[in-house]
């Protein structure tokens, strides 16, 4: 038997493979040729370059025909075996299944994002994929700034993400607008705020160590040579529609989050005098993930649920 060489079949392509196959197959190099949609001369090419890497003929005249030699009948029992595997390489790959998916999730999200979106998208997940896991960090506002850094920690980020490296995709989920909280008892918080009485409303806001609304609200307010009366701050944004609730006080605060809080706490929702700036909630993810089925799935299922809820909101 021939010697078959590893450094000639390192040079092999896998096209060249399953034309060999289908050469050995027919035992004809035009009905080869016509069944791989090449020319005589190129197949015949094929079958001169696989001799010389083989280092035998492979194909021996016999009559008006040929036939395999022993090593060709060899080759095509190997090709046979090994090229089934080779056709589906990447097919693990293609296909997901959420009802049989075992998949682990990464999620990082922000805590307003969390609140109003991730009830909905973690009852959808386990309910049209009850093996899937999911893991879920919630990031604080100063937190939306990325680094490639983290497309091994995370698989999305969800929230205000301001500042995207390279090889980050991204997708608008939702607009949000901020409205004036505060306690139900409260009298000189009315339905509609004039100038002069939001300014001189005893607000709570953001510490500076979480400068996301704290910028949005007084960096506007401070272009107008305005200011309010801002008599309190908090690093933990989620206590604040509870402070409110029992105090004088009130606060800016996300539209959709408020209403959620309507039914925890005695709290009512103001318009400012003007409306301030809206900010979106978006969903990043890394290159990394981007082709990846089931990933594809989970930002669907997301993006779906971000739909169900503006289609319930006036801000759409």
């Amino acid at each position: 038997m021939s010697t078959i060489h590893k450094a000639n079949i390192s040079k092999l392509d896998i096209g060249t493979l399953m034309a060999l196959e289908v050469l050995l197959s027919q035992c004809s190099v035009s009905k080869a040729a016509r069944s791989v949609s090449l020319t005589q001369p190129a197949m015949s090419n094929t079958l001169a370059r696989m001799r010389i890497a083989f280092d035998d003929p492979l194909l021996a005249r016999s009559g008006n025909g040929m036939v395999r030699t022993a090593l060709g009948d060899i080759l095509l029992a190997q090709l046979r075996q090994i090229l089934p595997d080779l056709r589906n390489l990447g097919a693990a790959t293609v296909a997901f299944d959420p009802e049989t998916s075992d998949a682990v999730f990464r999620i990082a999200i922000t805590d307003h994002a969390g609140l109003i979106l991730l009830p909905d998208v973690l009852q959808r997940v386990h309910e049209q994929a009850p093996l899937i896991r999911t893991h879920t960090s919630t990031l604080s506002s100063r937190q939306t700034e990325m680094s490639d850094q983290e497309a091994e920690q995370y698989d999305l980020r969800v929230g205000w993400l301001r500042d995207l490296p390279p090889h980050w995709h991204s997708t608008m989920l939702l607009k949000e607008e901020l409205v004036v909280i505060g306690s139900k008892s409260n009298a000189a918080l009315k339905e509609q705020l004039e100038l002069d009485d939001f300014l001189r409303l005893r607000h709570i806001g953001l510490a500076s160590s979480r400068p996301q609304f704290q910028n949005l609200i007084d960096q506007t307010l401070a272009k107008m040579n305005l200011r309010r009366n801002l008599v309190s701050t908090i690093s933990q944004f989620t206590m604040v529609p509870f402070i409110v609730a029992r105090s004088n006080l009130v606060a800016m605060f996300p539209r959709r989050l408020a209403s959620a809080y309507l039914s925890l706490v005695d709290i009512k929702i103001s318009s400012p005098p003007f409306p301030f700036e809206q900010f979106s909630v978006s969903m990043a993810w890394h290159e990394r993930v981007h082709h990846d089925p089931g990933h594809k799935w989970l930002r669907a299922l997301i993006v779906a649920c971000a739909k169900a809820l503006a289609g319930h909101s006036p801000l759409g």
